[in-house]
């Protein structure tokens, strides 16, 4: 009985894989008819897989430098088109913002329907516009950032406090746990009005653990991506543990939502109204196929995805800027002194003062340019065929930016 299961078994596999290469032979002969991006030569089945290496952003660069800007990948069956200049960069922006502004949605992203409420991940359409109105008006404008200054400034005394407190008990300290937990705490101020994680009492470290599992699980590589075929069978077992933390970390935050909504109900809410409340009171114009008001679902996937986005970020950029200052001796120099000018010694940096920081301003870009903290970006994809820099690009195409090869404000503004 189980040598006819596993014959089963080992009988689909190999039928499956039969198809596979004879869908991906037609595919290809009818690909190469057409006027592609150069790019190098591919092996049968896998395709350009290996040619990424273990950083593919550095990888890529070096691709770019043969074969152009526009260089053309077959990852699996992902046709792939990486852009790695400015000039293609802004190209597509500018020229084919529509076009290319689908999503290519890995299996990881899938669990729990996550992707179906995301803003990052979101399909443009009614509801993407819907949420990037909401976030560029009640989050991103110069007076929404303005007013929620002293919550930043709150947060970061109590970094500091933390890392003093840790310092006296150990000769070492985790510099990006402590970055972490007052970038979460920051955003969980902007959002739900408290902070969530005091690594002196280990309050919320079981959110905060499940939101970082959530990344890395979505940050692997996983072969499903790659091979359609293999999405039920889940062979690293990534969308499987994936579900399993992103489940844990919904959970969470929608505890919150659930206790706001009956604070509300019972006229508990006394503080002043955060992006929490905004979303509750959203109401759509219901034209274009505008929801009249935000699921409590994707309200909780909302909540978890700004808590992922501005923590790993901050994190990732905040440390390589450490990092970097004490590799290069006489930069942390300079940068002390134009700190002791502007600021005074032994006094606190104000967001007011960073507009006189232009050696510090330097610091970050060329940071973020050597250690750019999402160097491909989210994958965007091609939803139709069009014409592009003269080649043509086919519909479905995964598009692929390198921001590591860019200049610094370009990185920065794609990461804000």
């Amino acid at each position: 009985m189980e040598f006819i299961f596993a014959l089963l078994v080992w009988s689909g596999i190999c039928l499956a894989v039969a198809l596979f290469l004879i869908t991906a032979t037609k595919k290809n002969t009818q690909l190469d008819a057409r006027k592609l991006p150069p790019g190098p030569p591919g092996w049968p089945i896998i395709g350009n897989l290996l040619d990424l290496g273990a950083m593919p952003h550095k990888s890529l660069a070096s691709l770019s430098k043969t074969y152009g800007p526009v260089v053309w990948l077959r990852l699996g069956v992902v046709n792939t088109m990486v852009l790695s200049s400015a000039e293609a960069a802004m190209d597509m922006f500018k020229n084919h913002d529509l076009t290319f502004a689908g999503r290519n949605i890995t299996e990881a992203m899938r669990a729990c329907s996550y992707d179906e409420g995301s803003m990052a991940l979101g399909q443009y359409g009614p509801y993407w516009r819907m949420l990037r109105r909401i976030c560029t008006t009640e989050l991103f404008t110069t007076s929404r950032i303005n007013e929620t200054e002293h919550l930043r400034l709150k947060c970061i005394d109590n970094m500091i406090r933390w890392m003093w407190d840790a310092s006296l008990e150990q000769r070492s300290i985790q510099l990006s746990r402590f970055v972490s937990l007052m970038s979460f705490n920051v955003i969980s101020n902007v959002m739900l009005s408290e902070d969530l994680v005091d690594p002196q009492t280990k309050g919320g470290d079981e959110f905060f653990t499940s939101i970082s599992r959530t990344t890395e699980w979505g940050g692997k590589p996983n072969v499903a991506d790659f091979f359609p075929f293999l999405q039920w069978l889940d062979p690293q077992r990534i969308k499987k543990n994936m579900t399993r933390d992103l489940r844990n970390a919904l959970d969470f935050a929608s505890a919150f939502v659930k206790k706001r909504i009956l604070d509300r109900e019972n006229n508990k809410r006394n503080t002043k109204r955060d992006f929490l409340d905004v979303l509750l009171d959203f109401r759509g114009n219901q034209k274009d196929g505008e929801p009249a008001a935000i699921s409590e679902k994707n309200i909780t996937i909302m909540i978890l995805e700004l808590f992922t986005a501005s923590t790993d970020t901050t994190t990732s950029t905040v440390e390589w800027v450490i990092t970097e200052l004490l590799r290069n001796p006489s930069v942390m120099r300079t940068l002390q002194a134009e700190l002791d000018k502007v600021v005074g010694q032994n006094k606190r940096v104000e967001e007011s003062n960073t507009g006189d920081l232009h050696y510090l301003q330097a610091v970050v870009k060329e940071t973020l340019r050597l250690h750019p903290p999402v160097p491909l970006l989210v994958p965007h994809r091609a939803m139709e065929d069009v014409k592009f820099m003269g080649y043509s690009v086919p519909k479905d195409t995964q598009i692929l930016l390198n921001v590591g090869i860019l200049p610094a404000e370009f990185i920065m503004c794609s990461v804000e």
